[in-house]
């Protein structure tokens, strides 16, 4: 689908190359504008004077038609340009005061210290990842914001997938390496740990994703304590380590 900006400029090459007299072209000029900038008429007589700035430039070697045509162009483009400025800059300062006021309210309810650089950032994750599923926007746009803080604050990130699997399987290898004596032993912290952290970044996705998280974990602990002293190949439990991984790089 094309920008309205480069409709507009076909719909008035087509009408500039249709017409037989300058003063069709005149016409095509005129209600061309009227069409594009219909609901910004203040706009109407600053693309006509940029229009004839252009046009009077006269390039040499095109023919008036193709003068119209080149001028149009450019001044639609510089017009357009400064609207589509001029909204976003009133949609982004609305959209501003909305995340001021939602985090205005957390406050009033005894909520804050986000910014500290012992908060938990897990913690934001998760709240972004629920905002996320509930189409919470002002909420997804706070949460941003505060983990893009940490990031640029403390150069502190959420822990990539590929390392969330990489601490399951030294968890699940240092288990090994420590009670392979033992039978049956239950399961390391650190296991747990590893475990729990991989179901926190999944647990806003719904309860089916969740549950079927749980499932290739546990795949992938039961493979791994089979094999004491050994670390989990990456090519074991391939659909449920490629699940995992496809998960994660989505939440």
């Amino acid at each position: 689908m094309k920008p309205q900006r480069l409709k507009i400029e076909q719909v008035f090459k087509e009408r500039v190359e249709r017409a037989t007299t300058f003063k069709q072209i005149e016409e095509a000029l005129h209600t061309t504008i009227r069409e594009f900038l219909k609901n910004h008429p203040y706009q109407q007589k600053e693309l006509l004077d940029a229009f004839t700035n252009i046009v009077l430039l006269q390039v040499d070697g095109l023919s008036l038609k193709e003068q119209y045509i080149l001028a149009f162009c450019q001044a639609c483009a510089a017009t357009w340009n400064k609207l589509e400025k001029a909204e976003e800059d009133k949609a982004v300062s609305h959209f501003a005061n909305s995340m001021k006021e939602r985090l205005d309210e957390s406050r009033d309810r005894g909520k804050g210290g986000w910014w500290r650089d012992d908060t938990p950032i897990e913690v934001l994750y998760e709240g972004l990842l629920k905002a996320v599923t509930e189409l919470r926007y002002v909420d997804i746009a706070n949460y941003a914001m505060m983990l893009e803080y940490h990031k640029r604050a403390y150069g502190r990130e959420v822990e990539k997938h590929s390392r969330l699997l990489d601490e399951l399987d030294e968890a699940i290898a240092q288990h090994n390496n420590t009670v392979f004596a033992v039978r049956n032993p239950p399961l390391s912290l650190g296991i747990r740990a590893a475990r729990e952290k991989i179901l926190r970044r999944v647990q806003g996705l719904g309860h089916l994703v969740y549950n079927l998280a749980d499932d290739a974990i546990n795949n992938i602990i039961e493979e791994g304590l089979k094999r004491p002293n050994t670390r989990v190949s990456s090519g074991d439990l391939t659909w449920s380590r490629d699940f995992l991984r496809r998960l994660l790089n989505e939440s």
